[in-house]
């Protein structure tokens, strides 16, 4: 239960983090929200790209494991 626990807190804090920073002091984190709302909107064909790249070669690892279990399957 704990585990489970600690793994929701931590996977929805890059939610919760800018969210509640904003909500409790908005005019320190808006520049940098704004800052990096900029930077992502400026790099995204990269970061697009970058992970694509990286889903379709673990689509493939995955498919080349599955046709080497099963041409050595008798």
């Amino acid at each position: 239960m704990t585990v489970a626990v600690l793994y929701v807190l931590l996977a929805s804090s890059t939610v919760l983090v800018p969210v509640s920073a904003f909500l409790l002091a908005w005019q320190r984190v808006k520049p940098w929200l704004d800052e990096m709302r900029d930077w992502l909107t400026q790099h995204n064909a990269a970061i697009m790209s970058v992970l694509l790249l990286v889903i379709g070669m673990m689509m493939a690892g995955k498919g080349l494991i599955a046709l080497a279990y099963t041409a050595s399957a008798p």
